[in-house]
């Protein structure tokens, strides 16, 4: 080892792995640094793989921030009285009669991208999110369509025969009724024929498109409503004349409230049976419960249709007529009634268009607009099908 003239490194011990080997006593261990340890050290968890499911309902939570979960077929309880007096109430409201043709379309066509976006909502299992003033806007659209536009055709009613116009018409046509003092037999029959004539074109502009009328057939339920109308105003008032003349004030305006009454009943009822007769006689059509299916037409389900819209008939001039004289007769019996001549005028008018407002709602909401009809009583030819419901557009008369 000394032959090269170098010295061999004295070896340090080493283990297996060559780390050092250190061998120290026991005061030496004492003296060593303590380390302190930590519990509650946790190894770094694992970083989630988001899915894209994940990530577009992340992308939909931050579009949708600030806005309001809307469907427009929880604004109204249709099963309950309370929720399709609102319900009605609101499509009738006379404002919506000078909407004009051009916003009604307007109204349609955002309607229609409304009900598609909450489709394809409803599909995928999400809601339909706007803003407040959206949602103002697509409220307002649903009312102008429901006041304006066929269901079945989806085509604009004309402005006299849309539901709005209920009151805009008969606030005039009450008036004369009610508080003209001096009323003839043939003053009678004109004031009844110009109501029938009203209440034709409503049933007309809101028939069930799915029972197609021919002109022959509108202007025999025409005339013979007219005549039904006009013949018993016509006899009645000149049976009663006599009982009329001698009375005054509040009682003659009850006297003609219970006369146009009867008359407007009786009529309402003929013009709708004979208007409409094409249905009682073929039937209207029967579908599944969302409407997606179509059956068939049901004779037994069309009946039914006219003798439910039929008694809506009879108690529709109930509030329309009683209200207005009733308020008349105890406003007077208590001394309350304007002694001044425009006064009382402008009374009747506000009794008379309050009593317009809620006849017309408080009698269509008496049943539902979509009614399910039982498996036992339908018609032998839809006997095995599954539980079927017929759909109704109610018609409007005084």
């Amino acid at each position: 080892e000394w032959l090269f003239g170098k010295k061999e490194e004295e070896k340090k011990p080493e283990d297996e792995e060559g780390f050092l080997k250190i061998s120290l006593d026991k005061k030496a261990l004492k003296e060593l640094p303590k380390f302190e340890f930590s519990q509650d050290f946790k190894m770094p968890e694992k970083p989630k793989i988001r899915s894209k499911e994940d990530i577009d309902r992340e992308q939909r939570a931050k579009e949708n921030a600030g806005k309001i979960a809307f469907d427009m077929d929880k604004e109204y309880d249709l099963s309950n009285y309370k929720g399709r007096f609102t319900f009605h109430f609101d499509r009738v409201n006379p404002l919506l009669f000078f909407v004009s043709k051009k916003r009604i379309q307007q109204a349609r066509d955002e309607n229609l991208k409304f009900q598609l976006r909450a489709e394809a909502s409803k599909k995928i299992g999400s809601e339909v999110f706007l803003t407040p003033e959206e949602i103002k806007r697509v409220k307002k659209n649903w009312l102008i369509v429901g006041s304006a536009v066929h269901p079945d055709t989806n085509e604009v009613t004309p402005i006299w025969f849309r539901l709005s116009s209920f009151v805009t018409f008969n606030v005039p046509l009450v008036l004369i009724m009610l508080f003209y003092r001096n009323q003839t037999p043939q003053f009678n029959a004109f004031m009844q024929w110009v109501n029938q004539t009203y209440n034709a074109g409503m049933n007309y502009g809101n028939r069930n498109a799915s029972s197609p009328y021919t002109s022959k057939d509108l202007l025999r339920g025409y005339c013979g409503a007219v005549a039904t109308s006009v013949s018993i105003s016509y006899f009645l008032r000149t049976y009663l004349s006599k009982h009329i003349s001698s009375l005054k004030g509040s009682r003659l305006i009850l006297m003609n409230a219970a006369l146009n009454y009867f008359v407007a009943a009786l009529a309402g009822a003929s013009n709708l049976g004979l208007m409409r007769q094409k249905e009682w006689v073929d039937g209207i059509i029967v579908s599944n419960k969302d409407g997606s299916v179509e059956y068939g037409k049901s004779k037994k389900a069309g009946k039914k249709a006219i003798l439910e819209t039929a008694f809506t008939r009879s108690l529709l001039p109930l509030p329309v007529l009683f209200l207005p004289a009733t308020g008349n007769f105890l406003l007077e019996k208590i001394g309350l009634w304007p002694k001044r001549l425009y006064a009382g005028k402008m009374m009747e008018l506000m009794l008379v268009t309050f009593s317009l407002t809620i006849a017309l709602p408080m009698s269509i909401a008496l049943f539902e607009q979509q009614a399910v009809l039982d498996r036992s009583r339908i018609d032998e030819h839809l006997q095995n099908l599954p539980k079927a419901k017929f759909e109704r557009n109610f018609e409007i008369s005084e």
